[in-house]
C-alpha cells in the first residue's frame, strides 16, 4: 500500500514538473508571437506609409507630364504660328 502512495506521488510530483516544463515553453511561445506580432505591425506601417508616398509621387509624375504636354503644345503652336507668319509676308 505505502509502495503504491509513493509511486503515485512521485508520478504527482513529474507530472508537475513537466507541467511547469510545458508552462515555461508556452510562454516562450507568447513571447516570441508577440516579438513577431510586433514586427509584422510594424512592417505593415512602413508598407503603407510606402504606398501613399508612392501614390503621392505618381500623381506628382502625371501632373508634370500634363504640364509638360501643354508647353510642347504651346511651343508647337508658336513655332506653326510663326511659320505662317513668314510664309505671309
Amino acid at each position: 500500500m505505502i509502495k503504491v502512495a509513493n509511486t503515485k506521488i512521485i508520478k504527482a510530483k513529474l507530472y508537475k514538473d513537466i507541467i511547469n516544463e510545458q508552462d515555461s515553453i508556452i510562454n516562450l511561445h507568447k513571447i516570441k508571437y508577440n516579438a513577431l506580432h510586433k514586427e509584422v505591425e510594424t512592417l505593415q506601417y512602413n508598407l503603407n506609409n510606402s504606398n501613399k508616398t508612392n501614390d503621392n509621387l505618381n500623381k506628382s509624375i502625371e501632373r508634370i507630364k500634363r504640364n509638360n504636354r501643354y508647353l510642347v503644345s504651346g511651343g508647337a503652336v508658336c513655332a506653326i504660328a510663326f511659320i505662317v507668319c513668314l510664309l505671309v509676308k
